[in-house]
């Protein structure tokens, strides 16, 4: 809904309304954020730390429903890997 001031009076009219929210899934994944990917894959690359980066897309892909980037899942893998060696160094 959208209400805009009419010029010659004081009042607000009714400009736009949709009834029904269309929100359209795109292919990209924005609301995921890096440190939460990472702690996501962090099960995932304990057990294959090698794993290419394809087959972590296909991975979340069939998890989460998630499409993403290449970009994405290169730095989400790196912050994982930390988490992980972290871990061990400690």
């Amino acid at each position: 809904m959208r209400f805009s001031r009419a010029e010659p009076n004081t009042f607000h009219v009714l400009s736009r309304y949709r009834s029904a929210h269309k929100c359209y899934y795109g292919r990209k994944a924005r609301l995921l954020k890096t440190t939460l990917l990472a702690k996501k894959l962090v099960p995932i690359l304990k057990h294959t730390p090698t794993m290419k980066l394809k087959a972590l897309r296909e991975e979340c892909k069939t998890r989460w429903g998630a499409h993403l980037s290449k970009f994405q899942i290169y730095r989400a893998k790196n912050k994982a890997l930390e988490m992980i060696h972290g871990v061990i160094d400690e």
